[in-house]
């Protein structure tokens, strides 16, 4: 389906093995979407700003992000947008080009717009040519034509984030260290597609200078391999390609900044695999970049080594006494003093684009019983049992900040249950290290550090 009535596009604007300049040459949609993710990361090393019509559409069939900072959306930008009562509804990009710009847009061969000189509408800089459909060039130019009509009062309204110095109380960017993110790979509903592990485990690992380095970035060359995803969706099985997620978020303008993404697994997941391989039953620690990024990392703990001692040891170190002394640093707040912190105004654009910004985070914890109504809520916060688990609200990125106020304003709704939970207040600054993780004593042991902060599936979907 090449959705010709909206995209302009035929069978004939692709090429098929020639070389012809009109035609538009066929890749994967993984490729596409690759080469779209490194064009958005940086452009000779500066922040790439995204602008168009109605972009979460786009955004959507790429299975991709942008942090909101850096996109310009003329779809929602309020001076575009029409209002009928309390509400505001987009306009058409057609309908703006005509009414801001004068330039008629959208129009095929068929029903040319007229010369400047025939009439008093404007005509666009690249008409299109097509006589079935859109053109997505005329488009974008109509949208980047639209944003410098008002770019000086767009960038004022949202207190000019990407100047250097800032403005209206909003830095320009985060001054956060860099986070180091680790997935759990035995506890979340992820795979590792594209790697044949019977040939992983029939090679020993390579001969590397730093392979003995329990902390060493790779014992194996890099791979190619994906982390999948799926959620069934109205009788629909939607797969998610995280790997795009993943090279977007470690792009240099990205927020949070992360350093790294390293997604762990049970070496003895991997027992009767290498058994068939090679006759062995226990095979050595593997790990291996992927091709995309040096900074994705898949490691597979040696056979007898959980993911969860390994990351406590890893993050928290052995002392389990020593960590758990930073409980006589708590400070207990109320959860109505949590809303706030946690407040999203949506009404306000300079907050809106305000990632990462919060100088503090919540730990949730479930200190009693609570009624049935709580036990519901309970169960889907994964805090099933008293003093068992932590739920942690924090405003990382936009998208996570207003799921993290949601959930603490339904746990405000709930009558009396501020007699069963605990709000704890930590620093946003003292972050080191993010985990995304479903298992709920993995994230007590975690928890017990200040670096550390845990994230559950649910809440990781939600955060790009």
């Amino acid at each position: 389906d090449y959705r010709t009535e909206w995209s302009g596009i035929t069978k004939s604007t692709y090429s098929n093995n020639n070389n012809t300049n009109s035609s538009i040459p066929i890749v994967s949609f993984q490729q596409c979407q690759n080469e779209i993710t490194q064009l958005f990361a940086s452009i000779s090393n500066k922040k790439v700003m995204v602008v168009g019509h109605a972009l979460e559409n786009d955004f959507e069939a790429l299975e991709i992000t942008h942090p909101i900072s850096l996109v310009r959306d003329t779809a929602f930008f309020v001076p575009y947008m029409r209002q009928v009562r309390t509400k505001l509804y987009s306009r058409k990009l057609s309908v703006l080009s005509s009414e801001e710009l004068g330039i008629d847009i959208q129009l095929s061969s068929e029903h040319p717009p007229p010369l400047e000189d025939e009439g008093s509408g404007g005509v666009s800089m690249i008409q299109n040519d097509s006589m079935v459909g859109h053109s997505s060039v005329e488009d974008a130019a109509a949208a980047l034509r639209l944003y410098w009509n008002r770019c000086i009062e767009w960038e004022h309204s949202l207190g000019y984030p990407l100047s250097s110095s800032g403005g209206g109380g909003v830095a320009a960017t985060s001054e956060w260290d860099p986070l180091s993110m680790y997935l759990d790979g035995c506890n979340l509903p992820v795979a590792m597609r594209g790697v044949d592990f019977k040939e992983l485990f029939a090679n020993p690992p390579q001969d590397r200078d730093d392979a003995s380095n329990e902390n060493s970035s790779t014992t194996d060359q890099p791979r190619s391999f994906s982390i999948t995803s799926r959620k069934r969706d109205k009788g629909n099985v939607l797969t998610t390609d995280w790997m795009p997620v993943f090279l977007s978020a470690l792009s240099p303008n990205a927020t949070p900044k992360l350093d790294k993404v390293l997604i762990l697994w049970d070496g003895a997941k991997y027992r009767d695999i290498l058994k068939s391989s090679n006759g062995k039953q226990k095979h050595q620690r593997r790990v291996f970049s992927s091709e995309m990024s040096d900074s994705i990392v898949a490691e597979i703990t040696k056979d007898g080594d959980t993911v969860d001692d390994v990351l406590f040891d890893r993050l928290c170190g052995s002392d389990e006494a020593a960590v758990a002394g930073s409980s006589s640093h708590q400070q207990i707040i109320s959860l109505s003093k949590a809303v706030n912190i946690l407040s999203f105004d949506t009404a306000n654009q300079t907050s809106a684009l305000a990632e990462d910004r919060l100088s503090h985070y919540v730990v949730i914890r479930r200190k009693g019983g609570g009624s049935k109504t709580h036990r519901r809520l309970f169960d889907k916060l994964h805090l099933r049992r008293p003093d068992e688990g932590a739920v942690c609200l924090s405003g990382l990125t936009n998208k996570l900040q207003r799921h993290s106020w949601k959930l603490a304003r339904e746990l405000q709704r709930e009558k009396g249950i501020e007699k069963v939970i605990e709000c704890e207040l930590r620093r946003r600054q003292d972050l080191k290290h993010l985990v995304v993780t479903d298992d709920v004593y993995l994230t007590e042991r975690l928890m017990r550090s200040h670096d550390v902060v845990v994230l559950s599936f649910m809440q990781f979907s939600n955060m790009f």
